[in-house]
């Protein structure tokens, strides 16, 4: 019942990330305006904005115009509720699952402008850690593991510390936004257990360097610019997840 509830959930945030990565990077208003199509400009009625059931009526094309609608909000909503299930099922009916909700969110978006800009706004981070903290504060204390807390901040400053050296050693390697990130993702994987920071960038980096590997046999060029944040974002996820049994892995070599 849970896992249902926050896959429902997770299609309305889904719905409403998929506006933010379209209008933050554009410095549009979030809250204030009608949602449009893009073509003609016509305003889009409610029965027009219900998550992917729209798209799917409509055959992804505007009922006035008939212009095609891209299919990348019908997959953001799709991953996010797949993702807010999925923290429902291992996280269970607990406090810190709000937090981790917020950290699931956050992360489809952040990638998806990643993606589309090379840039992870600040803002965003600030404003995930701000709104899930509490969260993990009151579900480590209500767990009698204030620990977990030492965990979180120590998992925090080693990946901002490990980021910073990268940042400042290896210029143009990655951007600042890099760095908050990385910082950000430790205080959650931390909250987790102290291994599961490491686990995480490894993973992250482990993407990163596959894709950008591909990317230059294809001919891109080893310069190429490579949105880092979806991989550390992939990283964290998998480690969110399976990242107990990969440690027991690693420990039993």
């Amino acid at each position: 019942m849970l896992e249902a509830t926050c896959a429902i959930f997770g299609l309305l945030a889904g719905s409403y990330l998929g506006v933010l990565a379209d209008r933050l990077p554009a410095g549009e208003a979030t809250v204030a305006g009608r949602s449009h199509c893009d073509a003609c400009g016509a305003t889009l009625r409610w029965f027009e904005l219900l998550p992917v059931i729209s798209w799917l009526l409509q055959r992804g094309r505007c009922r006035r115009c008939h212009a095609g609608v891209p299919v990348t909000s019908t997959v953001i909503e799709l991953v996010t509720a797949g993702l807010f299930a999925g923290l429902a099922a291992r996280f269970g009916p607990r406090w810190e699952l709000g937090g981790f909700l917020v950290l699931g969110g956050g992360l489809v978006l952040l990638s998806v402008i990643d993606l589309r800009t090379q840039t992870l706004p600040r803002r965003i981070i600030y404003v995930m850690t701000s709104l899930a903290l509490p969260f993990l504060v009151v579900g480590a204390l209500r767990r009698h593991q204030g620990v977990r807390l030492e965990w979180a901040a120590f998992g925090s400053v080693g990946a901002l510390g490990f980021f910073m050296v990268l940042y400042f050693g290896w210029r143009g390697s990655m951007g600042d936004g890099d760095v908050r990130l990385a910082a950000m993702l430790g205080l959650f994987l931390g909250w987790i257990g102290p291994m599961h920071t490491p686990v995480g960038l490894f993973l992250g980096f482990l993407a990163g360097a596959i894709v950008g590997s591909i990317r230059i046999s294809r001919g891109d060029g080893i310069k190429a610019k490579l949105a880092f944040g979806p991989y550390l974002a992939l990283g964290a996820t998998v480690a969110i997840f399976i990242g107990h049994p990969l440690i027991r892995l690693w420990l039993r070599r």
